[in-house]
């Protein structure tokens, strides 16, 4: 797998959240431009709205965060297109 990850990728919901209700898991791509990752742990499990997987399932990483009124984004809005 190469870093930096740069490209479309997909994303797999693991909860709602006001950012996510328009979106269907694997369905929407969005642009990606990373060398670092966050993972999922029990510890953020309750901030994890979308997870994405890059080359395997050993390499998934946070895509996106949202508890509250509090966001963030692994992916790029701005570069992805409608779906950003």
């Amino acid at each position: 797998v190469s870093v930096p990850h740069m490209g479309w990728n997909s994303f797999r919901l693991q909860k709602q959240s006001a950012l996510t209700a328009k979106f269907a898991s694997m369905q929407h791509r969005f642009y990606f431009v990373h060398s670092y990752r966050a993972l999922p742990t029990e510890q953020n499990k309750e901030w994890v709205a979308a997870v994405t997987d890059y080359g395997s399932d050993a390499n998934t990483f946070i895509a996106l965060v949202s508890k509250g009124r509090v966001c963030a984004s692994q992916f790029h809005p701005e570069k992805s297109a409608t779906n950003g």
